[in-house]
Formats: structure tokens, sequence, C-alpha cells
């Protein structure tokens, strides 16, 4: 018989606040494609961007610690200080994002790449995590969501030589 501590802790989500281990997202995704039962064949950056960001674990462990980050600094933004301090909370959303694609432009703000400028237009130019910005967050996550699928739509194109040929002759 279970009891209700052991209950508790089994249904309790846990997000680690370490940098995510490669191996074990792509077991995790891995897993998760196989009890979808979809895209046996497909390539994994493909089931990446049409899955989306949700079932890849170091983006939803990414833009949990962005909306945490961010209801923090609109409370009380003195707790936050912009410097790199190694498995902080701040370092870890700036290691994120900079290996999602992103530039520092300034502090708690980020850009795409110039080669991307193109698909990011008008609300989504920039990634601005200062409450002074009055960006919301649901754009927030958005811009970071749009950016994963972006950059799994780029890792398939690097795979199929001959697609990413067509491809950028075509604007976006």
């Amino acid at each position: 018989m279970v009891n209700r501590v052991q209950i508790r802790f089994i249904m309790q989500p846990v997000w680690p606040v370490w940098p995510t281990n490669l191996l074990i997202v792509d077991r995790f995704f891995t897993a998760l494609s196989q009890i979808l039962k979809t895209g046996k064949g497909a390539s994994r950056e493909l089931r990446k961007m049409f899955y989306g960001a949700i079932t890849y674990l170091s983006m939803t462990i990414l833009t949990r610690r962005w909306g945490r980050l961010a209801r923090g600094l609109h409370k009380d933004r003195s707790m936050y200080k912009w410097k790199k301090q190694p498995f902080s909370s701040v370092h870890n959303l700036r290691l994120g994002i900079k290996n999602l694609g992103f530039k520092e432009v300034a502090p708690w703000t980020w850009e795409p790449p110039e080669d991307l400028k193109g698909i990011f237009t008008g609300d989504d130019r920039k990634l601005c995590l200062d409450p002074e910005s009055r960006q919301p967050l649901e754009l927030q996550l958005h811009i970071l969501r749009k950016m994963f699928r972006v950059n799994s739509f780029l890792n398939w194109c690097n795979h199929k030589k001959k697609t990413r040929c067509c491809l950028v002759s075509k604007s976006w």
C-alpha cells in the first residue's frame, strides 16, 4: 500500500536546476516518440519541429526557467543580478538562450541572428526580460518556441543538402 507522502512525491514533476544532460533529453524524446507511435521513419529534427518545444525536455526547462525569472524580476528586481555566476538561474538561462541561437544585445535583452531576421518580424524581433520593456510573457515564450522550431528545421536542412539548396533561394 502506498501512503500519502509517496503519492505526493510521485505526482510532483521535478525540473532540475542544473544544465540538462543532452543524452537524458534525447532518451526522453525517443521514449516520447515511441509512446506516441508516430514518425518511426522520420528525422529526429522533423519530429522536434512538429511535436513542438513542449515535448523536448531542455526547451521545457528553459521556458519554465524563463517564466520563473520573468515573474521574479517583476516582483523584486534586486534578487537577480546580471553576472556570470556559474549554475545560477541567470547564468543557466543565458546559456540556454545562447545555445538556442540568440545573441545578447544588452542585459536582459536578446535578438535572433542576422540571417533569421526575416522570420522574426514585428513584435518578435527582440526578446526582452527587462520589466520596463512591457513585453508580455506569452509573447516571450512564443519567441523561444519559434526559435526552437526554426533551429529544428535548419538542423534538418543541414542533413538534407538538396532540400536546403531549394529553400535557401526562396525568401521566408
